[in-house]
């Protein structure tokens, strides 16, 4: 799909798989010749013929317990792996901080990568020069800023990475636990953040977090996986009263 106002959806995704190989891949010389049939590899399917429509200004909780594909629909949807079967259309830019992967290069300082994430992300120089200031100011980092991230803690790369997408101009954000190692300060002004800018365009939002509260503030509809099916879609509050039977 092209970007359009008048179209209803963000994001249309259809009977989408993802499998895996469990194990160690065989070599193609000597190894492979003598290796018996107990130790051919097996796959598993992380994302499970999930057909999912998420329409412009949704603002969607992906829930589900740890290893249920959240991260792996996630990285389909940004582009960054690619589906084994199915079809993923994406009406308009996606912005996104997917956990382990802000396309930051440890080696460089925390400014380089302000621009080597822009650049990435689409921004020009000049949109990044113009930025520059108020990206430092929001990641808290302004002490480090000309550090290598390697010395980062989890928390200050998260806090960079957010600053940085906060000054994207996207359609569709996506955000995967990016709260769980910030403090309650810098969380409360990243949720005021995130609402302020979905809001602006009408956009819409991804949200993965184990904190429900931060669910209920900041979506309005809930996803649930498991096992890389698709369990749950709809409603907020019936979302969240299925994730937590989930639980017990």
């Amino acid at each position: 799909m092209n970007f359009n106002s008048n179209n209803p959806l963000a994001i249309k995704i259809s009977n989408l798989e993802k499998e895996y190989y469990l194990g160690k891949n065989k070599f193609l010389g000597l190894m492979g010749k003598i290796s018996s049939k107990n130790n051919e590899l097996k796959k598993i399917k992380a994302i499970d013929n999930i057909s999912l429509e998420i329409k412009t200004g949704d603002r969607i909780g992906l829930l589900g317990h740890n290893g249920s594909g959240k991260s792996t629909l996630l990285r389909m949807v940004s582009d960054i792996t690619i589906p084994t079967k199915g079809e993923i259309l994406i009406n308009g830019k996606v912005c996104s901080i997917l956990q382990g992967r802000v396309g930051f290069h440890p080696e460089l300082t925390g400014k380089e990568n302000i621009y080597l994430s822009g650049v990435l992300h689409g921004m020009n120089k000049e949109d990044i020069d113009n930025n520059l200031e108020e990206i430092i100011e929001f990641s808290e980092c302004r002490n480090f800023i000309d550090t290598p991230l390697k010395r980062y803690s989890d928390g200050m790369t998260i806090k960079l990475a957010f600053s940085i997408l906060s000054h994207l101009d996207g359609n569709i954000y996506i955000f995967d636990e990016m709260l769980a190692t910030v403090d309650q300060f810098f969380r409360e002004k990243t949720i005021k953040k995130i609402k302020s800018k979905i809001n602006h365009k009408n956009s819409s939002l991804i949200f993965v977090s184990h904190q429900i509260e931060n669910i209920v503030e900041l979506c309005n509809k809930v996803v649930i996986l498991e096992n890389g099916k698709l369990i749950f879609n709809g409603d907020l509050k019936e979302g969240v009263e299925k994730y937590k039977s989930l639980n017990q």
